[in-house]
């Protein structure tokens, strides 16, 4: 037995929901989060949350 963790759901909803919207969108958003001091994934994260 294997358990599945919350943060690997949500990691999972997350590619699938990336790959619907398409590249052109996350490109977009990953060149904005570089601006930011900190630009990582937590970036996506944020953005990711935001539109739900």
């Amino acid at each position: 037995m294997f358990s599945i963790t919350q943060t690997e759901i949500c990691e999972t909803l997350a590619l699938i929901w990336y790959r619907k919207v398409g590249m052109a969108c996350v490109v977009r958003n990953h060149l904005n989060n570089m601006r930011l001091k900190n630009a990582s994934m937590l970036g996506l994260d944020v953005y990711f949350i935001g539109k739900h």
